[in-house]
């Protein structure tokens, strides 16, 4: 079940080339990033049902994410002094939240691995090229993608159990792109540039594993993606507000995307080949 809470204090709003989330004290105790529409296009509304199936999936293959929730603006809590971007946000709404961790780090230009010793300090290093994968399936378009600074990884990196986790996060670009949001079917060509798996952070991973358990990996996730998602993607749309007007047959275009056999196995072919 997705979780609820309610607005409580508005903190900031973050500077980003995408959502600009707004980061609000909740109800729970806890601080959460939140998203809304920040252009015209009323159809942006279904990124946010894109991060929660996204998100849900995530959590059925065991890659970290962050938690998240369902997000209701209380009045009086909605400082519109601190607001540039999301100036559609409105008390009473129900908005997406991914909720913050702390202490975490953003993956960059800078954090690429560049030997053994640091390899070895990771807890789940193998999930790198499980992510890569991931995003081939639900047509991610934001992690990957070359910006100044370098690439848009939307990957944070935690201390946990003395080393160092991976975690995906950011997947509102899900299931097409920005300009065309929604506009996805299994007919159309997978674009194969600025994906996860062409970026020197991944590639500063997978050079330490080796070409057996690389390819092991690969094909353990295959096995995975091929079971039914339908029940991950029904539960999940089932819980969102009637407020969002998602387009229509949303869950059917979603299911049908995911369970087309002959993209998942070209997908695997792509991440096998990657490592050569």
């Amino acid at each position: 079940m997705l979780k609820q809470v309610n607005t409580l204090i508005t903190l900031k709003e973050m500077k980003t080339d995408g959502h600009a989330p707004v980061l609000f004290h909740c109800s729970d105790g806890y601080n959460y990033f939140c998203k809304y529409r920040i252009w015209p296009k009323p159809r942006e509304i279904n990124c946010l049902a894109f991060e929660c199936v996204a998100t849900a999936l995530l959590h059925k293959f065991n890659i970290p994410t962050p938690e998240i929730a369902l997000v209701t603006i209380n009045p009086n809590t909605l400082d519109k002094k601190i607001i540039q971007k999301n100036q559609r946000m409105r008390e009473g709404m129900v908005v997406f939240g991914s909720k913050e961790i702390n202490p975490v780090r953003t993956v960059d230009e800078f954090s690429v691995l560049i030997n053994k010793r640091t390899f070895n300090k990771l807890l789940n290093p193998e999930d790198i090229v499980r992510i890569a994968l991931f995003d081939l399936w639900i047509k991610n378009g934001d992690r990957g993608r070359q910006i100044d600074s370098g690439y848009n990884y939307n990957l944070l990196i935690r201390n946990k159990m003395g080393k160092e986790e991976i975690l995906a996060f950011d997947h509102a670009f899900s299931f097409g792109n920005s300009r065309f949001i929604g506009d996805f079917s299994i007919n159309n060509q997978t674009n194969f540039s600025g994906n996860l798996y062409q970026t020197p952070f991944f590639r500063s991973i997978v050079k330490h594993i080796e070409q057996p358990k690389y390819k092991q990996i690969v094909r353990n996730f295959v096995t995975l993606l091929r079971d039914d998602p339908t029940e991950t993607i029904q539960e999940t749309l089932r819980q969102l507000p009637p407020s969002w007007k998602l387009i229509d047959n949303l869950q059917e275009r979603i299911i049908q995307l995911l369970s087309a056999r002959k993209r998942i196995d070209n997908f695997a072919t792509t991440l096998l080949n990657a490592k050569l």
